[in-house]
């Protein structure tokens, strides 16, 4: 019987008030020679820093290496790259063909030539070729027999 009534002694409730009113804050001497009466309160110091491990940063993506690569009146080869972009920010123009990723390049040898629309602002890439213009063997009959229908007419 002695043994539950010191049970409840022990674990009995204990207003807010009793342990504001009987237990120091702060102890000057930082340690408890235990003549203080009620609970004691201790103090602890949480770490400010993170520790070493884990970052959110760190990676890095490999560059694109975007933009112009060959400019006007530059001369290029076939399969030169001229530009390489995101997109159709430049449109492929004569004797310029255009990769899956958008990149402009060179289908004949030549020299480069940037043009811009006034109206629209849209911008083209033409390559102007080394030795003229030179039309497809289709296109030359067709411009022939219209040359040759063209004189026919004229001289009736």
């Amino acid at each position: 019987m002695n043994f539950l009534n010191s049970a409840a002694s022990i674990c009995r409730r204990v207003s807010l008030r009793e342990l504001i009113t009987e237990v120091p804050a702060y102890n000057g001497s930082g340690i408890s020679d235990g003549s203080s009466s009620g609970l004691s309160l201790v103090f602890k110091r949480w770490a400010t820093k993170k520790t070493a491990g884990s970052t959110k940063n760190g990676r890095d993506s490999k560059p694109k290496n975007l933009g112009v690569k060959k400019f006007g009146g530059e001369n290029v080869i076939p399969g030169n790259i001229i530009i390489r972009q995101r997109g159709t920010r430049f449109h492929p123009g004569d004797y310029v063909g255009i990769g899956k990723d958008h990149t402009l390049f060179a289908l004949k040898e030549g020299r480069v030539r940037f043009e811009k629309n006034k109206i629209t602002g849209r911008k083209w890439i033409h390559v102007d070729p080394k030795g003229g213009h030179v039309l497809h063997p289709i296109y030359t009959k067709a411009a022939s027999t219209k040359m040759e229908l063209e004189t026919a007419s004229s001289s009736s």
